[in-house]
């Protein structure tokens, strides 16, 4: 059994000033391959999402577009394509009899800003994000009723980010763009093994949990023959 539903709605809330956009996604499919030892299907997978949109245009020079998403996925046994006692990898004909439940979970939420400033002498941008997630990991990989390779994992990471950028007139023969950024990351991972003690403060590369730069951006460019200049206000979502 396999179920899907999707839905968009969009259109202007003043005309010509401000539009959105709506949309969102679930399926739950119920799998094939059932364990034996906790009736539960180990192929399980469910997936919900919903994303958001505004668009801004109070006048032709300026615009403001602000985005957002959020989505909840259950994706299963991450050990459901097991090996078996005869050695065959992605054999799952022999029966399934490990006694945990295992599952994989994820919950994502980003969200993000431009703002579109555009005066006859060029464009400034100033783009800002943000995003955060977690993941959750629980696998039996002992292939039986006892609880003997059971491992977990815990997988958090958020961050942010800033740009400041100028372009140049897009009606002039030579364009250049100049800017600057700034991005920053913080992960956890928190691991407990089968045999073993639990790592934490440590991202899957093995990095300290948590980063951060700045950097400068400059960029040119040859246009001909120059692209004509393009005024009005925005119209909707797309």
């Amino acid at each position: 059994e396999d179920y899907g539903l999707g839905a968009v709605i969009s259109g202007p809330i003043v005309e010509d000033k401000l539009a959105y956009r709506l949309a969102g996604n679930w399926r739950d499919r119920r799998g094939e391959l059932r364990n034996q030892t906790n009736g539960q299907y180990r192929d399980a997978y469910d997936d919900g999402s919903i994303r958001g949109r505004l668009l801004y245009t109070p006048t032709a020079d300026w615009s403001f577009d602000l985005k957002a998403s959020y989505s909840e996925t259950d994706g299963g046994d991450i050990s459901y394509q097991g090996i078996f006692v005869d050695g065959r990898a992605n054999d799952n004909e022999g029966p399934l009899v490990t006694d945990t439940l295992a599952f994989n979970t994820r919950e994502i939420f980003d969200t993000s800003l431009a703002v579109n400033w555009t005066p006859s002498a060029g464009t400034w941008s100033l783009n800002a994000a943000y995003f955060d997630s977690t993941e959750d990991l629980l696998g039996d990989f002992d292939a039986m009723p006892l609880q003997i390779l059971t491992a977990f994992q815990l997988y958090d990471e958020h961050g942010a980010s800033q740009e400041l950028r100028y372009a140049s007139p897009a009606d002039r023969r030579v364009r250049w763009i100049a800017g600057v950024y700034h991005v920053e990351t913080r992960k956890r991972t928190s691991t407990t093994p089968p045999f073993g003690r639990v790592a934490r403060g440590r991202s899957r590369s093995g990095c300290p949990a948590g980063c951060a730069g700045r950097r400068p951006r400059i960029a040119a460019g040859w246009a001909w023959p120059p692209a004509p200049a393009r005024r009005g206000p925005g119209r909707c979502c797309r």
